[in-house]
């Protein structure tokens, strides 16, 4: 059995949207590792949450697509060991591990060409809520239940008011 979630499609049955989440508050990203995927608005968001004295981890995934992106994430795992985690490329039962061990996903993108990222539509088919830009489909992908699509500009800021607001009120989550 199939259900449309236009312009695709996922098998059923679709993850539920989650209930809780753990202890420390699990922040994933994965995408192409590069800047224009967003992951520096990530690792930010990561690192303003940490600052704020906020008990959190960020799990990275996907291959490095250039060496800048290879040299930020080994300077923030070195930087903050044991709080930030690179898993590296995964797929398929791989993939699904990953997103059942993470508590909302990250996806800030500034692809100029991002359409209709698969990975959110992964994100989304686990149950995860998402903060992400407002690029391409994505909108529509995310609606209004799921999270927040916020602005590239203020993205940082947006998002860690967002994981907040999940970590200090579980229902909101």
């Amino acid at each position: 059995q199939f259900v449309p979630l236009y312009p695709s499609f996922a098998s059923l049955p679709l993850g539920q949207p989650r209930q809780h989440f753990r202890q420390p508050f699990r922040i994933g990203h994965m995408a192409n590792l590069t800047l224009a995927k967003g992951l520096d608005l990530a690792i930010d968001t990561f690192r303003a949450l940490h600052e704020r004295g906020r008990n959190v981890q960020l799990i990275l995934a996907g291959p490095f697509v250039t060496p800048e992106a290879e040299r930020l994430v080994t300077e923030t795992v070195e930087q903050f060991d044991g709080l930030v985690n690179y898993i590296g490329p995964v797929y398929d039962q791989q993939k699904i591990e990953y997103f059942n061990s993470i508590d909302c996903f990250l996806f800030p993108t500034r692809y100029d060409c991002e359409a209709w990222p698969i990975v959110l539509n992964d994100a989304l088919d686990a149950g995860l809520p998402v903060c992400a830009t407002n690029r391409g489909a994505i909108r529509t992908l995310v609606g209004d239940c799921a999270g927040p699509v916020i602005d590239e500009k203020s993205y940082v800021e947006v998002a860690v008011r967002q994981v907040e607001a999940w970590m200090d009120s579980p229902e909101e989550y």
